[in-house]
């Protein structure tokens, strides 16, 4: 995802970890979030931004986190999923994610 500023911000799930790359395409940050962390992130799928800056992540495991745009842990929620969950999407006041079959609905402030 590219954010307002022009950063760009991938998830790369191969490597368990969050890269964010500035306009002209240099590495910023690689963060991983690790199993003994909070948020901590397993094979991150999806990243979305949010309107205050930050960005959200949904992992293999349905664990969907909260980052703020310097890849600061701000808060986290989980999706009960029984397939593969792959779609998240993040409106001015929520944050929506979904498997084959549900799709769950989280409001923020």
């Amino acid at each position: 995802m590219i954010s307002l500023r022009g950063d760009l911000f991938i998830a790369d799930g191969g490597n368990d970890r969050i890269l964010k790359l500035d306009p002209t395409g240099r590495p910023v940050f690689s963060f991983v979030i690790s199993a003994k962390s909070r948020g901590s992130l397993l094979q991150p799928r999806r990243l979305e931004l949010d309107p205050s800056l930050g960005f959200w992540v949904l992992d293999e495991r349905g664990q969907v986190v909260h980052f703020d745009e310097y890849g600061g842990y701000l808060g986290m929620f989980s999706i009960e999923s029984n397939s593969s969950p792959a779609g998240l999407a993040v409106s001015a006041d929520a944050v929506w994610a979904a498997d084959a079959t549900t799709i769950w609905r989280y409001v923020f402030h």
